[in-house]
């Protein structure tokens, strides 16, 4: 008995005094997760380590994430993922980009809207997984892997190339593009979306839509706007000074009646190194129907509203493109939105030496409208290089 009792308490100080001396260190692996004890042995994966090596589809580094072409979808209801067997497992919305890993090698045809569509399938990247790990002693980084269940294949017909072709200087060029109602940063060719040129105003019987508020609003007074709804309390909205040790910026409310929103109120909200929201809000149970970054020009059949506005704080000619669609819902959705290169919003300088804005657009029909438009010029400060204002007009095609 005391033989077997010596026999125990020997294994347990040698077990005790183990785990006394390990100590766990990161160890930076491109292919597996990796724990070392201070004398350089490697400890065996742990049974959660095994499960996670199992469900990876592949690691990546920075180069091959790079290397990995990326796509934009193009189908304006989403389009669907399925995996290997053709089941569906998720959606991807109208806008968003996605990684490329391979296309299978046959073509297959699909009808869309009476047009005959043919393509592979694209297998793709659903969702990326990281893994911090300690490249130094204070100094952290990640590893980038796919997990074999954020895998899924696509109709390539329904992607858009992430290529942008448009010539310096061309009506198409620009310097930023998003896409979808999540403003994904894309390179889509904009020919994609536009047919712009230039035209003379006097060849076309338009449309003049011009911001055209109505007054049937509450006033301000003393920097307070009090909004009655038919069946909602009343709203509030009280102008705001944020003090700040650089400067004191304020949110400044005015409510009007959009001619194209007249069962609506329009707010429009505004700040300092901010851009103007619009939001319309019903009269009669006081919901937020729609929120617009800029004022809205509604197409005449209503399906469209295009918004075009410019830097108001620093660099005016900065100008931002938005067009926003109508879905099934009556509810305006993002499409895209992008900054011009090639033109820019109109100014003309004053008898005071100021600059007085003298945009206008109209509607030719319900997917084309004419702007008003100067040169881009890249000198935020230089007025006197602005263009004499001429005319473009834009399709819409999407």
């Amino acid at each position: 008995m005391k033989k077997w009792c010596f026999i125990f308490v020997s294994i347990l100080v040698f077990a005790c005094k183990k785990e006394t001396n390990r100590k766990k260190v990161l160890v930076n692996n491109t292919d597996s997760v990796v724990v070392a004890t201070e004398n350089n042995a490697q400890e065996q994966k742990t049974d959660a380590t095994i499960v996670l090596q199992d469900s990876i589809y592949k690691w990546f580094t920075p180069k091959e994430m790079e290397a990995l072409q990326i796509r934009t979808v193009n189908a304006i209801n989403g389009l669907n993922v399925r995996d290997s067997l053709g089941n569906k497992i998720g959606k991807l919305d109208f806008g968003e980009s996605v990684y490329i890993l391979d296309y299978t090698k046959d073509s297959i045809t699909l009808k869309d809207k009476n047009q005959i569509i043919s393509g592979r399938k694209a297998k793709v990247v659903t969702a990326w997984s990281n893994e911090k790990i300690q490249v130094s002693a204070n100094q952290y980084d990640y590893k980038w892997f796919v997990k074999k269940e954020d895998i899924g294949f696509v109709f390539e017909g329904f992607l858009y190339e992430n290529n942008s072709n448009a010539e310096e200087d061309s009506l198409y060029d620009y310097n930023y593009l998003s896409t979808g109602e999540k403003g994904n940063e894309s390179k889509v060719d904009l020919r994609e979306f536009l047919d712009i040129k230039k035209v003379n105003i006097t060849d076309f019987n338009v449309l003049e839509k011009e911001a055209n508020p109505l007054n049937e609003v509450p006033k301000k007074i003393n920097g307070r706007i009090v909004l009655h709804f038919e069946k909602a309390k009343k709203l509030v909205l009280k102008d705001t000074t944020y003090l700040n040790s650089e400067y004191t910026p304020t949110r400044t409310y005015n409510v009007f009646v959009h001619e194209d929103f007249p069962t609506s109120y329009m707010v429009s909200e505004s700040m300092f190194f901010m851009p103007e929201i619009h939001t319309e809000i019903s009269k009669k149970t006081g919901d937020t129907l729609n929120v617009f970054q800029g004022y809205p020009y509604i197409s005449p059949n209503k399906d469209y509203a295009v918004l075009i506005t410019y830097d108001q704080t620093e660099c005016y000619h900065d100008t931002y493109f938005q067009l926003y669609k109508k879905d099934k819902k009556n509810k305006y959705i993002s499409m895209f939105g992008y900054t011009p290169q090639s033109w820019s919003y109109p100014f003309k300088k004053n008898n005071a030496g100021s600059m007085d804005a003298i945009f206008s657009i109209h509607w030719v029909q319900n997917d084309v409208f004419i702007i008003k438009a100067v040169d881009f010029v890249t000198d935020c400060y230089a007025p006197d290089k602005l263009s004499k204002p001429y005319y473009l007009k834009f399709e819409i095609k999407i």
